[in-house]
């Protein structure tokens, strides 16, 4: 009895030896995996940092990029306007000196005529020429720069009416000049500036119908659907923006004509 118990004791014991032995291994091994998985998420960790580095770097650079765009494009429309103001600078004095050679009693300089017909010409149909002489028999009339020149006069003046007599004796004796397109939108603009919004509609509508071709056509459309727009009636208002941006698409007023189309209930 005492062998048996002596060797079940011994047994135990080898056993305890063996279970501890089993129990460092399974800690070495849980220590390993510990370390493992650390440097796997410290080199997870290393790897985000460098794609978080790298996203600020393109960002910086894509906003440096970007600023750099804005910037040319900026310079650009600022020399695009400086030509326009340069352009609009020599026509007006174009137009002032046919107005002084008209006033000394000269033969006037024949200037290109925009056609005034009732009957629009096709888009794309270059314009006829005419010579800008007076009407034949009465009085001598003023020349049609003259006019144009005594008009703006008279806008600067802030004299609408007599502005607007101006022009009408411009378009009236002169009807196929290159500065009737011209006298026919101001004297849609001395309507809108008095706040006769029917006349200034109207007015705006004949230089689209008389002068389709012409520079001053999509603002006048634009200033027709900004009466209808402030007038309530967007019905009348959206085929007019729409227009603009499929017949003028690289006019300046193509894109406000797409911003007050997207605001349009």
């Amino acid at each position: 009895m005492l062998l048996t118990g002596s060797t079940g004791c011994f047994a135990t014991r080898a056993d305890m030896r063996i279970l501890q032995g089993d129990i460092n291994t399974v800690r070495s091994e849980s220590q390993r995996s510990a370390q493992a998985q650390a440097q796997a998420l410290a080199e997870t960790a290393r790897i985000l940092q460098a794609v978080s580095d790298s996203l600020t770097r393109l960002s910086s650079r894509q906003l440096a990029f970007e600023g750099d765009v804005r910037g040319e494009l900026r310079r650009v429309n600022e020399q695009l306007i400086q030509v326009q103001q340069l352009l609009g600078q020599s026509a007006s004095i174009v137009r002032a000196l046919r107005a002084d050679l008209e006033t000394a009693g000269r033969t006037p300089i024949p200037t290109p005529a925009t056609v005034d017909t009732s009957a629009a010409p096709a888009r794309g149909t270059p314009p006829a020429t005419a010579a800008a002489t007076p009407p034949a028999g009465g009085p001598a009339l003023p020349g049609p720069n003259q006019l144009y020149q005594d008009g703006m006069d008279h806008l600067r003046r802030s004299s609408y009416a007599s502005a607007r007599i101006a022009f009408g004796d411009l378009l009236l004796n002169y009807p196929g000049t290159d500065v009737a397109p011209e006298a026919q939108y101001l004297i849609a603009e001395s309507y809108a500036a008095e706040r006769n919004l029917t006349a200034a509609e109207t007015a705006y509508a004949a230089v689209v119908s008389k002068y389709p071709d012409h520079p001053r056509a999509p603002e006048a459309m634009y200033k027709r659907a900004r009466i209808f727009i402030e007038q309530g009636n967007t019905a009348a208002a959206r085929p007019l923006l729409e227009q603009i941006i499929k017949l003028y698409p690289r006019a300046d007023v193509a894109e406000f004509a797409k911003e007050r189309l997207a605001t349009l209930p």
